[in-house]
């Protein structure tokens, strides 16, 4: 859903400019949404409006209706532990009360806090107005789902590990996988100096994200310039054909106009796993036909000028926040992480925002394009894993055939290879 020019907002880029080419963060496009949805009757009116195939759908996966009888949405706030001046509860209170005194804090989500081992996590009202918060808008906090922060923190990300996101658009991921890096090194190095911000990362981790469309990367890029994410890289790319290895600032960058010497790359996917689950013909270069697989002029332009300002053998980099990770290297990735393109079932406000399911025919039938996709990610992320590393799969179904197949289809391709 387009956001209104009302609610547009725009990032300044690295140079001071207003980025016209960007895409404002998640949590603007969903205050208004969440506004419409925060009552009990809202959620009947909305769910008894959706199609027959989708009750079908939900039927031949054994999912029962009263699976989406929840009694109002609610929304999620990550606390950035990188300022100085960490956005406390009583903080976040306050400002919501500004807006509207019947907003205030719910609760706060312990048990993410535990799994993450950092930080504070807060559940608000569905309707909280967050765009408007002062917190919000000075990057002091950032929306992001609860199912999205549960996938991250299975991933147990340290400072020392090189992370790959595969889809990985809007970015709230990135800053969360950032965060938790972060957070990690201040714990086990007690006495480093927190006064200031420094303008890179202390540590030796990275985080790269991938993504198939155009303007949701641009969605990603402010994000990682708001929230000062150092040590990540943005490729516009098919995850399933994403074939750069890891970053690793300790090598020494070297003008090249082709692969340095220290950079190899990933062969494309097999032959075999191509023809049992290869893209048809007429789809081999886009995932989603509704959404742009390319930057426009002005912002290839922009991109252009300031990756020759540092050399850079990586085809597809959109963005680098440093440049000693504009080239690759030998290293696989310790962690990686594939929140797969899917029918979206499971998410109920895409349900009740948009009346549809995606990827479904009118018999309510999942198109076989989607699943093979899932299977192309899956098998091209294991190929990027580090030995003893650890792969995330997270979907926003509860279908079967999107989750459970997938995995077990990949340990019958991959045997002995992974423990589950």
């Amino acid at each position: 859903m387009e956001p209104s020019a009302k609610r547009r907002k725009l990032e300044r880029d690295e140079d001071g400019k207003p980025d016209t080419n960007g895409a404002e963060p998640v949590e603007e496009n969903e205050d208004a949404d969440c506004a419409l949805l925060a009552t009990p009757q809202a959620f009947k009116d909305a769910f008894n409006g959706l199609p027959e195939h989708f009750r079908k759908y939900l039927a031949s996966n054994g999912v029962p209706n009263d699976a989406y009888d929840v009694p109002s949405l609610s929304r999620f706030v990550r606390v950035n532990p990188k300022r100085r001046d960490v956005v406390s509860e009583a903080d976040l209170n306050s400002q919501l009360v500004q807006q509207d005194p019947k907003f205030r804090v719910l609760q706060s989500v312990d048990w993410m806090v535990q799994a993450l081992e950092s930080g504070q996590f807060f559940k608000l009202d569905a309707a909280a107005p967050m765009s408007s918060l002062p917190c919000y808008k000075d990057g002091g906090v950032y929306g992001i789902d609860l199912s999205s922060a549960a996938a991250v923190a299975a991933l147990d990300v340290q400072p020392h590990h090189h992370v790959l996101d595969l889809c990985c658009a809007p970015g709230a991921k990135l800053a969360l996988i950032f965060d938790r890096m972060w957070a990690m090194y201040l714990k086990q190095n007690s006495g480093f100096d927190t006064s200031s911000e420094p303008k890179l990362a202390p540590f030796a981790g990275t985080v790269t994200g991938v993504d198939v469309s155009a303007h949701r990367l641009q969605a990603c890029r402010s994000l990682c310039q708001k929230y000062k994410l150092s040590r990540v890289r943005l490729f516009l790319c098919d995850g399933s054909q994403f074939y750069n290895l890891a970053a690793d600032p300790s090598l020494p960058v070297t003008p090249s106009a082709t692969s340095s010497e220290n950079s190899i790359f990933l062969p494309p996917l097999p032959s075999d796993i191509l023809a049992e689950v290869g893209p048809p013909a007429e789809a081999a270069s886009t995932v989603a036909a509704s959404e742009p697989t390319q930057l426009s002029k002005q912002a290839q332009k922009k991109i252009n000028r300031k990756l020759k300002k540092q050399p850079t053998d990586l085809e597809n980099l959109t963005f680098c926040s440093d440049f000693r990770i504009r080239t690759g290297s030998r290293l696989l990735y310790d962690r990686v992480i594939i929140d797969a393109p899917c029918t979206l079932d499971a998410s109920i406000r895409h349900l009740l925002i948009h009346g549809k399911c995606g990827w479904l025919d009118e018999n309510g039938t999942v198109d076989v394009h989607i699943t093979n996709l899932q299977k192309r990610l899956l098998y091209n992320g294991a190929r990027l894993l580090a030995p003893r590393g650890i792969l995330v799969y997270s979907t926003c179904s509860f279908s079967k055939g999107k989750d459970e197949d997938g995995v077990t289809w990949l340990l019958t391709k991959m045997t002995h290879q992974f423990e589950v």
